[in-house]
Formats: structure tokens, C-alpha cells, sequence
């Protein structure tokens, strides 16, 4: 199942080169927080997860690997799209962006507890 933060991971890859280049084509960079979040929590950070697991298969094996990966998936694709329409001037929609950063960090706090507890 590590191979979906992978597969994932270059999705939001591609996601953030594409508003990346489109904020460099219209010189419009209020999409510049976007961009940033996709390709660090979406993009960096569900490779590194995928090659960390692959790495130690027994962080795989816990019950604490898929808590990790739907916590933070769920909080990712609530907090992103809640960004995104903030930065286009949606301001309703910020408490979202709590919800998901809350839900994502609940995930990465259960992958730093799997790896201090099994990796040796």
C-alpha cells in the first residue's frame, strides 16, 4: 500500500509544476501559498513516506501505517482545496483549512510514533 504516497506523491508533483507554471505564464502569483503546500506536504513529503516505508517494511506491516496514510490523504484533500479557494478570495471556507491541517498532523504524529516505536 506504500506505493499509493507514491503514486500519489508525483499526481501532486504534477498538480504543483502545473500551477506553478501557470502563475509564471500570468505573473499572477497569489497562488504562491497553493503551490507551495501541494508540492511540500503533497509532492516532498508522500515520496519521502512511500521510500520510508519501502525502506522498513515493518512500519508497513502496523495498524499505525494505514491510520498514517487515510489521516493525512483526508486532511491533505480537505486543507488543499479549502487553501486554494481562500487564496481566490473564498474566506468562508478557512475553518476547513484547520479541520485538514488538524486531520494531516493527527497522521504525521501517528507515522513519527510507528517510526520511534519500530525502527530500531
Amino acid at each position: 500500500m506504500s506505493s499509493w504516497f507514491l503514486k500519489l506523491a508525483a499526481l501532486y508533483f504534477l498538480v504543483g509544476n502545473l500551477v506553478g507554471m501557470t502563475m509564471s505564464m500570468t505573473h499572477n502569483f497569489s497562488l504562491v501559498g497553493f503551490h507551495a503546500h501541494v508540492n511540500l506536504l503533497g509532492w516532498v513529503s508522500m515520496a519521502v513516506f512511500a521510500l520510508i516505508y519501502r525502506t522498513f517494511p515493518d512500519l508497513e506491516a502496523s495498524t499505525l501505517f494505514r491510520w498514517h496514510f487515510w489521516l493525512y490523504n483526508v486532511g491533505f484533500l480537505v486543507m488543499m482545496p479549502a487553501l486554494l479557494a481562500l487564496l481566490l478570495g473564498v474566506g468562508w471556507v478557512e475553518p476547513f483549512i484547520g479541520v485538514g491541517a488538524t486531520t494531516l498532523i493527527i497522521g504525521v504524529l501517528l507515522f513519527v510514533i510507528n517510526v520511534w516505536k519500530t525502527v530500531d
